[in-house]
């Protein structure tokens, strides 16, 4: 939580407090979500190494190969789409203050990987797999923010839509992957009272799928 808040707070203070651009912000934006894969893949690799638990085994490959290729494909198709949108905002990039930034938020991930590594051999694959989604899903609120920001400079004519943009969407993901997944097994009594009595028995069923994967995802196999 503690690297959450570090990165966060240095965007936010070098935008108010900094004279930063707006497009100097979101290409920090951008930075610290590919820094923030490449740790997490290093946390996968230990992971399988330590337990080598049959989740990491993905399609005749490795779940790690398959996170790392999803994640910067989706950082390369991300950048024809931000730099007409960085160009239109209240100011070029500043590379001096981006390479700080960059500094700053390498050093706070740095932090967060140190301390998930006591007790990562005896993690299980679920932790991993949150860790993974948690950083695949930073990457496409990107997306999200590319639309809204476009909608805002084009149509409203407000270029720096995308960094409010950013910057709460960024916000509201780091403090809402710190919550469980809300997933029960059974259907609360709202859904079944909406969607009647079949659609909670899918409910159901696909619970139990879903635990089902999950608990085989954590078999240990022989090295």
């Amino acid at each position: 939580m503690m690297y959450l808040a570090g990165v966060n707070a240095i965007i936010i203070n070098g935008v108010f407090f900094g004279g930063w651009s707006g497009g100097t912000a979101v290409a920090l934006y951008w930075c610290e979500s590919l820094i923030f894969v490449l740790s997490v893949s290093v946390l996968v690799m230990l992971h399988k190494r330590l337990t080598n638990k049959s989740g990491h085994y993905f399609n005749r490959g490795t779940y790690n190969r398959s996170f790392l290729t999803t994640s910067l494909v989706c950082a390369l198709i991300q950048l024809p789409l931000l730099v007409p949108l960085l160009a239109g905002t209240d100011g070029e990039v500043d590379l001096h203050s981006l390479a700080k930034g960059v500094g700053g938020a390498a050093l706070f991930v740095l932090i967060g990987f140190a301390s998930s590594l006591p007790g990562l051999g005896e993690r299980p694959f679920a932790w991993i797999k949150r860790a993974t989604d948690f950083a695949l899903w930073r990457f496409f609120v990107t997306f999200i923010a590319v639309f809204i920001g476009g909608f805002g400079a084009i149509v409203l004519n407000r270029p720096n839509t995308i960094v409010y943009t950013f910057t709460a969407l960024r916000l509201f993901t780091d403090i809402l992957m710190q919550f469980d997944e809300y997933n029960p097994e059974e259907p609360p009594r709202w859904f079944t009272t909406l969607f009647g009595a079949r659609a909670a028995e899918d409910w159901r069923r696909k619970s139990i799928r879903e635990r089902s994967f999950a608990a085989e995802n954590e078999f240990q196999l022989p090295r």
